[in-house]
């Protein structure tokens, strides 16, 4: 792609920006097509790309500097040279100076205009809310075309569990050397197979939860994949490294606490996809205030103990339990399964569900509607009273979190027992209700249940979530036993 030759002319700022979307879109569908194999051309492909991509921004830089600063009067306005008719407004800056007429940003301009950062698409960039909500246009047709939606990919808990050195126990150490090393010292292909790694610069562990090599892969090929984590760029970059080596999956599309608009927050305006197509998988909600709507919580991964302990949870860790998510069965696979029922649903108006059958959508082509669509259904059929769940004197339990979820969910709650009712809800099953539901021969179920329900985009098995005296699942994902060697007898 050339360098712009002159702001305001033919090559100006929208059509460097689109360019620029074009050509990431384009060289990632096209390794995508080609099988995606990481084999010895793809390595001296990527190694020539990297130099050519860096001595490219290094001149689209010094290139975009010299242009516009030659074209910056002393009183910081327009010209006759410069098409004062198109500016202002500004449709974006770099590093300050206007893409298209030169304009060197003023603090009036900070204050008065809210523009976009586009950071980790470019150093320096913004851009105005107008051409990003008209990029955002453009992108939606294109993306469209190609039957892709965009998936917004969190890091921590979602696709992986990092936990520091000086976290980690010399138990848990022995542990990851006896189960996990030992098969990279017999070959280091075998990493990828076991998921774990060992980041000396950033004096931490990673382990990647299973499956997420396969769930990349096949979901590229329905999404525009993007990461979006709250945690510092360096260890973004080294993340995807690790989950995108030859970078045909992100590309520059990594997004990391200093790209964010809010450090404590996320939001899907630095994102140049209409938010009517964006799916967001992250375990916490709260972070995203603005778009609940697009998200799919996913259960954390707990690998590392000292993840456990943050979030003051008492079971023990995967890692502590020595098992890990099943491949077939565990989270990754099963949300795979609903972002095809999401992009089938989207694009042909129809799907399968949870259970092999096949269900229609008639509603308007918005992820957020298809989402809510697909979650009422989760528990339909299911009427529920709950017993000394919510606190006493609560007038109205119908406000109740629990209540809420399980209504979203499509279950009907109910505060009276009658012949519809299929599940009670408890704790305890010495109550009057928890008595009923064994007599009349209904569900009696735990209210992790209903959260499991949350998780799993699909109505769980009564049986595994009981009011009993032993414990219900700690994780709502089907596990596998990771235990590790017996000690050698001595002879």
């Amino acid at each position: 792609m050339s360098v712009p030759s002159s702001p305001g002319g033919s090559e100006d700022f929208a059509t460097f920006l689109d360019a620029e979307l074009d050509s990431a879109s384009s060289d990632a569908q096209s390794h995508l097509d080609n099988g995606g194999n990481a084999n010895n051309s793809d390595e001296h492909y990527v190694s020539q790309n990297t130099k050519k991509r860096k001595h490219y921004e290094s001149d689209l830089d010094d290139s975009l500097r010299h242009t516009l600063s030659s074209k910056v009067v002393a009183d910081n306005k327009c010209n006759g040279n410069i098409d004062a008719n198109r500016c202002p407004p500004h449709p974006g800056y770099l590093h300050g100076l206007c893409i298209r007429c030169g304009f060197l940003k003023t603090l009036d301009d900070i204050i008065d205009e809210r523009n976009v950062a586009l950071r980790y698409i470019h150093a320096g960039l913004e851009v105005s809310n107008q051409e990003a909500d008209r990029i955002r246009s453009n992108e939606l047709e294109k993306i469209l075309l190609r039957k892709k939606l965009y998936l917004v990919l969190d890091l921590d808990h979602t696709l992986l569990n990092s936990a520091r050195f000086i976290e980690v126990t010399s138990d848990e150490d022995a542990y990851l050397q006896a189960v996990y090393m030992v098969k990279e010292s017999i070959s280091p292909e075998l990493r990828k197979e076991t998921g774990l790694y060992n980041l000396h610069s950033l004096q931490m562990w990673t382990k990647l939860r299973p499956f997420v090599h396969d769930f990349l892969k096949e979901a590229s090929r329905l999404f525009e994949l993007h990461l979006y984590t709250m945690g510092e760029r360096i260890y973004a970059q080294t993340i995807a490294q690790i989950l995108d080596p030859l970078g045909h999956l992100f590309g520059s599309r990594v997004i990391s606490q200093g790209e964010s608009t809010c450090r404590t927050t996320k939001d899907l305006d630095v994102l140049l996809g209409a938010e009517s197509a964006v799916i967001i998988l992250d375990d916490t909600e709260a972070v995203w205030p603005r778009n609940k709507d697009n998200l799919i919580l996913m259960e954390r991964y707990h690998f590392f103990g000292s993840s456990c302990k943050h979030f003051g949870i008492a079971s023990a860790s995967l890692l502590e339990a020595e098992k890990d998510e099943s491949e077939d069965d565990g989270t990754l696979a099963n949300t795979l399964k609903l972002l095809r029922q999401i992009h089938t649903a989207f694009f042909d108006g129809y799907y399968q569900d949870a259970k092999g059958g096949t269900q229609t959508y008639e509603g308007e082509q918005d992820v957020r509607k298809i989402l809510r669509t697909i979650r009422s259904r989760v528990l339909a059929g299911c009427v529920l009273v709950f017993s000394r769940i919510f606190p006493t004197g609560l007038s109205s339990p119908e406000t109740h979190p629990l209540w809420r979820l399980a209504e979203s969910l499509g279950a009907i709650c109910s505060n009276s027992l009658n012949a519809s009712v299929t599940h009670v809800v408890a704790v305890d099953k010495g109550t009057d209700k928890a008595r009923w539901a064994q007599e009349q021969n209904r569900h009696l179920v735990h209210p992790r249940w209903v959260e499991a329900a949350l998780h799993t985009w699909r109505q769980p098995c009564e049986e595994f979530y009981s009011v009993s005296d032993a414990p219900c699942l700690t994780t709502f994902s089907k596990t596998v036993n990771k235990e590790r060697p017996a000690d050698p007898e001595i002879t």
